[in-house]
């Protein structure tokens, strides 16, 4: 199907649902089947991100939640992690509406102030820096142990 300047979607949609069977001529000696037609919808743009936030407070990192998950609620909690409660937007929504939690298709929108969520991420980082460092001299010395003093355990250079 050709694509037909100025027609909407719904216009080429209806034009397809005309279609009778009368229109369809038919050969002597084949049944008449039902005709299968090529659909193509032309965009001028992708659509929006449904995750997308607008309005966001410079000063907080957003998440969405499953309010349902008692579980991912209390690692929210305990992350520093409360409903959004201000003048954000979310995608469907028309306007602002504070002092109530945002939600879209059964998750909440949860925010956390950017101060504790990048503390967390540094901490994150150090942690597992130490753990590249020692982590090879730690499980050296646990197979040492368990090899006894007969067989040698090395940590090579690079590795620690």
């Amino acid at each position: 199907m050709k694509k037909e300047q100025g027609l909407s979607q719904e216009d080429i949609l209806a034009k397809m649902k005309s279609v009778d069977k009368s229109d369809i001529p038919a050969s002597d000696d084949a049944e008449l089947k039902p005709a299968k037609k090529k659909v193509e919808v032309f965009t001028e743009h992708w659509g929006d991100d449904q995750t997308i936030v607008l309005n966001k407070d410079p000063n907080k990192t957003y998440r969405w939640g499953r309010p349902e998950d008692n579980l991912e609620m209390v690692e929210f909690r305990k992350r520093g992690y409360e409903p959004a409660m201000g003048d954000e937007v979310a995608f469907g929504m028309t306007e602002p509406n504070p002092g109530k939690p945002k939600m879209r298709d059964g998750r909440i929108l949860m925010c956390c102030p950017k101060d504790k969520f990048d503390a967390r991420q540094r901490e994150m980082v150090a942690q597992l820096n130490a753990q590249k460092k020692g982590g090879n001299k730690t499980e050296a010395a646990r197979l040492q142990a368990r090899a006894g003093s007969s067989i040698g355990v090395k940590v090579y250079e690079g590795m620690e």
